[in-house]
C-alpha cells in the first residue's frame, strides 16, 4: 500500500491487449470479403476483361470470406481463445484460395 491508503501498481503491468473491430464481427468481414469478390467478377464479366491480378486476388477472398461467413470465431471455452479447428480451416480456406488462383492463371496464360 503506498502512503494514501491505495494498492500500488506496477508500470510494468500486462495491459489487455486491444481486440479490433474484425475481431469481435468475423462474420461480418466474411460478408464483405464474399461481396468484394463478387464485385471483382462482376466487374471482370462486365468489362469483358481479364486482369491477372484481380483474378488471382479473387478465390483468396471468397474461400476465406465464405469460411469466415459460415463458421465465425467459434470460442474455445477452456481458454476463451478462438478454437483450434476455425482457425486452422481458415487457414486451410486460404490455401485452398492461393491453389485456385494458381489454377486459374496457368489457365489464363
Amino acid at each position: 500500500m503506498s502512503r494514501t491508503g491505495r494498492p500500488r501498481t506496477t508500470r510494468n503491468a500486462p495491459r489487455p491487449h486491444p481486440r479490433s473491430f474484425w475481431a469481435d464481427h468475423p462474420r461480418l468481414l466474411g460478408a464483405l470479403l464474399v461481396s468484394f469478390a463478387s464485385a471483382l467478377i462482376a466487374a471482370q464479366v462486365a468489362m469483358k476483361v481479364t486482369t491477372h491480378r484481380a483474378l488471382c486476388a479473387t478465390p483468396v477472398f471468397l474461400f476465406y470470406g465464405l469460411w469466415a461467413l459460415v463458421v465465425g470465431a467459434p470460442k474455445d471455452p477452456s481458454t476463451g481463445e478462438t478454437a483450434g479447428w476455425a482457425a486452422v480451416g481458415g487457414w486451410l480456406a486460404g490455401l485452398l484460395g492461393m491453389i485456385a488462383s494458381i489454377v486459374i492463371a496457368t489457365m489464363l496464360d
